[in-house]
């Protein structure tokens, strides 16, 4: 049964996962179209028998010289219990990041349009139906992180955390892209005062601990928070990882590398795009894109440079504080799928399922089902 089919005015490409409310209401964003083919975040409400009710809540109206409210909203949206949405946009808002690829002089010509390095925003209901939009921080693409490819993560406390897939420390000079440059950061936006603050936790080196935080991040009881980055600036080559950040009674973060990926991605597999799960044990799951045949192309090789189609794994703790890998299954292509690329997997009656991008019977990808 078909909910909802966009037409572009309405918006279009929606890439992420629905949130719902306590009333069954659903919420999403699409990457493009609305009004001004910069994304929307839209509602759907159940009505009468098996029907839907469709609105657009807010139109992304970015154009980089009147207007600078964010474009591309990728990622999924999160509720508190006022009835507030917030998420992020790819790009947008005032940050000065640029494109500098292919086609563009050096270093972005004077009065060139920029991108904007994204924005982090709230939606606010009104009586009446009408909702509100607010931006609460703009991405400056430096220390402070730029491009969150990844939705957003609330603890009991209201507050936000976050990842960029580029900004933060450009000291190594490892990481750089077409807009920006620097590994990604994590980041928390705490509420105080009637302001938000924007806090870096953690900014990635691009070494061992890995760089391009791509997915969102999750909670556990403590308080810690938990994540992947995917590796893949636009080179294809740099670490991937599964990493652990521990809060401490004097408000520092310690970031632990839960694990580091092999580069060529033989057996373990690389560049885990999604997000991770727990389990009641304690156990995390997830996928990585790329890797887990032995055989692999090296990273100097032309994409996908990885031998394997991706796998999903689950990383068990041990009382001595490290975590054990187990690689749960490898993709071939046919007919069980090629390189999971988004979204978390889902946990449910002790089987892990979840979709791959490609391959299957016609290479238009699948769904499919590991029992760990």
């Amino acid at each position: 049964m078909t909910i909802h089919s966009f037409n572009g005015s309405d918006g279009r490409t929606p890439q992420a996962s629905l949130v719902t409310d306590a009333h069954g209401n659903l919420y999403g964003t699409t990457f493009a179209g609305g009004n001004y083919d910069a994304g929307i975040v839209f509602e759907l409400s159940p009505a009468s028998g098996s029907t839907w009710n469709f609105s657009v809540l807010y139109n992304f109206h970015f154009d980089g010289i009147n207007n600078f409210d964010g474009f591309e909203p990728i990622s999924a949206l999160v509720l508190d219990k006022a009835g507030n949405l917030y998420g992020t946009t790819k790009f947008g808002g005032n940050g000065p990041c640029f494109y500098d690829g292919p086609g563009a002089s050096n270093g972005a010509p004077k009065g060139e349009i920029p991108s904007g390095c994204g924005i982090v925003f709230e939606l606010s209901p009104h009586a009446g139906g009408s909702w509100s939009e607010k931006i609460l921080y703009n991405f400056q693409g430096g220390p402070d992180g730029g491009l969150p490819y990844a939705g957003l993560v609330l603890d009991h406390k209201g507050t936000l955390y976050g990842t960029t897939f580029e900004g933060g420390d450009t000291s190594n000079g490892g990481c750089s892209s077409y807009y920006d440059s620097g590994c990604g950061v994590v980041f928390s936006l705490s509420h105080s005062g009637g302001a938000w603050k924007q806090d870096v936790l953690y900014s990635f080196q691009g070494q061992s601990d890995g760089a391009n935080p791509a997915a969102p991040l999750i909670l556990d009881h403590a308080g810690n928070l938990y994540g992947t980055t995917s590796g893949l600036d636009l080179d294809f080559n740099s670490n991937s990882s599964v990493f652990e950040l521990s809060p401490s009674s004097a408000g520092t973060w310690t970031e632990t590398t839960i694990l580091a990926f092999s580069v060529d991605g033989s057996g373990t597999g690389i560049a885990p795009f999604s997000g991770l799960v727990f389990d009641g044990s304690g156990n995390l799951y997830g996928t990585t894109y790329f890797g887990g045949d032995s055989t692999s192309a090296g990273a100097g090789a032309a994409p996908p440079k990885i031998g394997g189609g991706g796998v999903v794994f689950k990383l068990s703790p041990s009382q001595s504080g490290g975590w054990t890998e187990t690689l749960l299954h490898s993709f071939d292509g046919s007919p069980d799928g090629f390189a999971p690329a988004s979204g978390t997997l889902l946990l449910k009656k002790g089987a892990l399922f979840g979709t791959t991008s490609s391959g299957g019977s016609a290479n238009f990808g699948t769904i499919f089902k590991v029992v760990p």
